[in-house]
C-alpha cells in the first residue's frame, strides 16, 4: 500500500470525495435495518468463499 502526503487543493479534494463517500453510503443504508446488512454481509462471505473455492478448483 502506498500511502500519498496531499497538500493545497489536492488534500482538499480528497477530503470531498470522503465526504461524498459517506454521504453516498448513508444513502445506500437508507431504509435497511442493520440486521439485513448483516445478513448480506454473511451472504456475500458464503458467495466469496464459493467463488474462490471454483477458481482454485479451475486453477489446480
Amino acid at each position: 500500500m502506498v500511502h500519498l502526503r496531499l497538500r493545497g487543493e489536492g488534500r482538499a479534494v480528497a477530503e470531498r470525495l470522503v465526504q461524498n463517500g459517506r454521504r453516498i453510503a448513508v444513502e445506500l443504508h437508507r431504509g435497511i435495518r442493520p440486521e439485513e446488512l448483516q445478513l448480506v454481509r454473511q451472504i456475500m462471505q458464503k458467495m466469496q468463499g464459493n467463488l474462490d473455492a471454483l477458481l482454485e478448483q479451475l486453477e489446480g
